[in-house]
């Protein structure tokens, strides 16, 4: 089975371990930063839509017509114009739905692109190719309980190798207590609210580092920076960690931690740093709001805190510091076996080829 992977600004090439052999970059710009989703005029979104349809056009020259399969890794609203304008809507497609909302069709809003068009449209294709992987079992709900009929398996967010799942790396963990949230720093995590849990206790060190969003104000990292200046156990480090620095500060961690807000829960989400930590064999912290709490209730691998609630984050770090990081390793692991790699990989190669065979 010959795979080759799609690349936008040489995204996958600079932060991956793909081969560069099994690469073609597409274009040197990302859609998500030409085409951002904010706010915009009616007259706004219809000339964005034009651009879109051009960029999209520009990308079907370098698609190789002949490629029996396309698994589109994003099914979301920068997916149609990769169907409509580059020439894959005619494709045989395996979408993976990683984003319940975008099939919540609201219908009042009848000329609204996101919030009518793109899960009309989105649901016509899906239902043509018959097949679908999803991340969570409530992204598969939404999609049956538009009436879909074809098939669907699960996708893990994160699979590791059986070899890397047996080797113990507790031994990366620092002396002190510590707790890390590392990645994309927006305004939807509140880690204004983790430094007040932990500020002046001496005996717990909190990481935070990442690349901060262009979206984010000034003032929302200078009152970061302020906290971290006056607490010795605070560090920060505001800038893109690479993929071995990222791993790196989680495993020097003994859980990390993840101030998300009630978004996540509303868009049926998952959180990278959750599932990361997890492929890392470290326990997370995190408020009581789904998808958080499901992995807690479902798999033992972290603990939840009481939303919004100072007090109770302040008692679940006390608990998970007496508690440590070996209550939860064996967990850890049996939850990382269930989805490695190889068993992953098993299953897809089935997948793809009884796909493949039934199209003869």
């Amino acid at each position: 089975m010959e795979v080759v992977v799609g690349d936008f600004d040489n995204i996958l090439k600079t932060k991956s371990d793909i081969n560069s052999a099994d690469l073609i970059n597409l274009t040197q710009e990302l859609p998500t930063e030409l085409f951002p989703m904010k706010k915009k005029t009616k007259v706004e979104k219809f000339l964005e839509e034009c651009r879109k349809c051009q960029f999209y056009r520009s990308i079907k020259s370098q698609l190789d017509q002949e490629v029996d399969l396309w698994v589109i890794a994003t099914y979301d609203p920068y997916t149609l114009p990769m169907l409509y304008c580059a020439g894959l809507r005619k494709k045989q497609i395996v979408p993976i739905v990683h984003y319940g909302k975008y099939f919540r069709k609201v219908r009042w809003k009848f000329y609204g692109i996101t919030s009518f068009w793109v899960p009309h449209l989105l649901f016509n294709n899906l239902c043509k190719n018959g097949f679908f992987l999803y991340l969570l079992e409530e992204h598969k709900d939404d999609v049956l309980k538009k009436g879909y009929k074809g098939e669907c398996a699960y996708l893990p967010y994160n699979a590791i190798s059986e070899n890397n799942i047996n080797m113990d790396n507790r031994h990366k963990l620092n002396n002190t207590f510590r707790i890390c949230t590392v990645g994309l720093i927006r305004d939807d995590k509140d880690i204004r609210f983790v430094m007040e849990a932990v500020k002046g206790k001496r005996d717990i060190e909190y990481f935070v580092g990442g690349k901060v969003d262009k979206t984010i104000p000034s003032s929302y990292i200078n009152s970061i920076n302020e906290i971290a200046s006056k607490c010795d156990n605070i560090i920060t480090r505001f800038e893109y960690l690479s993929n071995s620095e990222y791993n790196s500060q989680i495993e020097k961690s003994h859980f990390t931690i993840i101030p998300i807000n009630d978004k996540y829960a509303k868009g049926v989400q998952l959180t990278g740093l959750m599932l990361d930590g997890l492929a890392n064999k470290r326990p997370f912290i995190g408020p009581d709001i789904f998808p958080i709490n499901k992995f807690v209730r479902n798999y033992g691998v972290g603990l939840v805190y009481e939303n919004g609630s100072l007090e109770s984050l302040v008692q679940t770090l006390e608990f998970a510091k007496a508690e440590g990081i070996d209550a939860y390793y064996e967990n850890i692991c049996r939850f990382l076996r269930e989805n490695s790699v190889e068993r992953t990989a098993l299953r897809l190669r089935n997948l793809f080829e009884a796909i493949g065979s039934s199209k003869l």
